[in-house]
């Protein structure tokens, strides 16, 4: 369980920081769950209408990046 609450989180951390970079205006996003009980798998979407931004000016850092990796080790 916390897995999948990690990679939520991360995806949710992902569309609000770069989704609406740089716009001005303020955004939305959406999260929807669906479990099937015929395959016992549960498919969690995160959706935004953004686009993904790079923060303008900023420097690479290291320390950073790891979100989607995460998910993908977290997730199927």
């Amino acid at each position: 369980f916390s897995d999948l609450v990690l990679a939520v989180s991360e995806a949710l951390a992902n569309a609000a920081e770069f989704a609406y970079t740089d716009t001005g205006d303020r955004g939305t996003m959406d999260v929807s769950a669906a479990y099937d009980s015929a395959s016992d798998t549960l498919a969690v979407t995160v959706n935004d209408r953004g686009r993904w931004r790079q923060r303008a000016g900023a420097a690479r850092d290291l320390t950073r990046g790891r979100g989607i990796p995460l998910m993908r080790v977290l997730a199927d």
